[in-house]
């Protein structure tokens, strides 16, 4: 397993304004300016294709050219909220595991 002692800097972010940031268990997460979110890790990355893993941040493709506002992350799901740019409303998208219908989609498995 390798493990960085010291901070090392993310050079696939370099030069992005970052307005938040999650870390969960085994991933990863930031909103850069405008609204743009990306994901790093493994789990439920929401990078579709059923992708898993990525060593560096890669963007997530939001439905509706929506922008990320926010990110929480658990080992197996994910929750966004989101807004259209100019809007006042916000939205929730949620991707992963949806057992128990923690997703708050409607699906149980």
């Amino acid at each position: 397993m390798l493990h960085h002692r010291e901070p090392k800097a993310i050079e696939a972010l370099k030069g992005s304004r970052i307005r938040f940031i999650a870390a969960g268990e085994f991933c990863s997460a930031c909103v850069a300016d405008p609204g743009t979110l990306y994901c790093w890790g493994s789990g439920p990355l929401g990078l579709g294709s059923n992708r898993l893993s990525t060593k560096v941040p890669e963007q997530v493709k939001l439905p509706m050219d929506r922008l990320a506002l926010q990110i929480a992350l658990s080992p197996d799901h994910a929750v966004c909220v989101t807004k259209i740019e100019g809007s006042v409303t916000n939205a929730i998208f949620a991707w992963g595991k949806a057992s128990r219908g923690k997703l708050g989609v409607g699906d149980v498995s």
